[in-house]
């Protein structure tokens, strides 16, 4: 059975997880924080049940708004390309907003223990309508879960070329503007989860972030929703990357700056520069913040750029104080896909740690 939680608050998203795993624990769980991410899965899957917050942020990144629910159920009805869940719940801690939702859907008051009782029974009743379906439970496989869709493409050709054996065992799973708050929200869906397979041990799941400020704010979030002597915390692991998987970074690093780590920074010096050629790469911001120790710099006797010329980086260690642009990123990512084995294999030689390291995890 399907289920999608359209919900923002990580909190209320674990004990519904909980109420849901009560009932079966083959069930498969998909969430989304905010609207546009919702129409997105509703497009693409056939949802059993919809459990729906009504203070809900239009789209990512973006504060909830009171009549966020509403405005998504008003979408499902309108957009004929978006699949209409067979059942719609709608859940809230704010009885003000009430009539922000539809008269045909039950709507259920969060800070009322009736809810929990309220959800199984409505849990129950869809998975007896849906009983003699073939999809009624869906196998869970090892998942890895990053933060966008190229992110995906590029770890699926990694695990392809140093891990073959593994590729049709693993899901790769991450959704378009996904980000490190999206990654923490799947991680602690799966945690509250437990899901197992058929000889009753935990399915593992790896929750991949970058090493910038967004990646250390959702591990935090992870962590403190996910309490680490519960049974969830065995079922996953953050993977953050960092310069031991760049070994390009690694004597940037020690020359004083600090780069944060993201797949691009383990590319090697050689696709940066063709980047460069192509237009795909832009200054980066805020450069003062690279610096380990931003005492060592005196500001008011030289401009950044001569403190960093000053330190000796080398051509193929400079290109790395650029970033990729956003728009760039699907470019790079298909120019890598298109290469030869051989160029490829040497474009993605950093990745081999990184994926024999998520492999061995998920094979524990």
């Amino acid at each position: 059975m399907n289920i999608l939680i359209v919900d923002d608050n990580n909190d209320k998203i674990a004990k519904i997880v909980t109420v849901i795993k009560a009932v079966s624990e083959k069930f498969n769980i998909d969430t989304v924080i905010d609207s546009v991410s919702a129409q997105i899965q509703l497009k693409q899957i056939k949802y059993d049940l919809l459990i729906l917050d009504l203070l809900l942020p239009i789209r990512p990144k973006q504060e909830p708004i009171p009549n966020g629910g509403e405005l998504l159920l008003k979408e499902i009805t309108r957009n004929k390309t978006l699949k209409t869940p067979t059942i719609i719940v709608g859940i809230t801690q704010f009885e003000e907003y009430k009539s922000n939702f539809s008269s045909i859907w039950k709507l259920l008051f969060f800070n009322d223990s009736k809810w929990i009782t309220e959800l199984t029974e409505i849990i129950e009743h869809t998975e007896r309508s849906i009983l003699f379906t073939s999809d009624l439970y869906k196998e869970k496989k090892r998942t890895i879960i990053v933060e966008g869709p190229t992110d995906a493409i590029i770890i699926k050709e990694a695990i392809q070329l140093f891990k073959p054996d593994f590729i049709d065992e693993i899901e790769i799973k991450s959704q378009r503007s996904a980000g490190a708050s999206w990654v923490a929200n799947q991680i602690v869906v799966w945690a509250n989860s437990l899901n197992k397979n058929n000889d009753g041990k935990l399915i593992k799941s790896i929750g991949l972030l970058d090493g910038d400020q967004a990646g250390i704010d959702a591990n935090t979030e992870i962590n403190r929703v996910v309490k680490p002597d519960s049974a969830g915390a065995n079922s996953f692991k953050v993977f953050k990357l960092k310069p031991d998987y760049a070994k390009n970074i690694i004597p940037i690093c020690q020359k004083g700056l600090i780069i944060p780590i993201t797949l691009e920074e383990l590319y090697p010096p050689e696709l940066w520069k063709y980047a460069e050629t192509k237009d795909w790469l832009e200054e980066r911001n805020k450069m003062d913040e690279l610096l380990k120790d931003p005492k060592s710099w005196n500001k008011w006797e030289e401009t950044l750029k001569d403190y960093i010329s000053r330190i000796g980086l080398s051509e193929d260690e400079l290109i790395y104080l650029k970033t990729f642009k956003l728009s760039a990123k699907e470019k790079v990512v298909r120019h890598i896909v298109d290469m030869e084995i051989k160029e490829k294999t040497k474009t993605l030689q950093n990745f081999e740690k990184l994926v024999s390291e998520m492999i061995e995890y998920l094979n524990k």
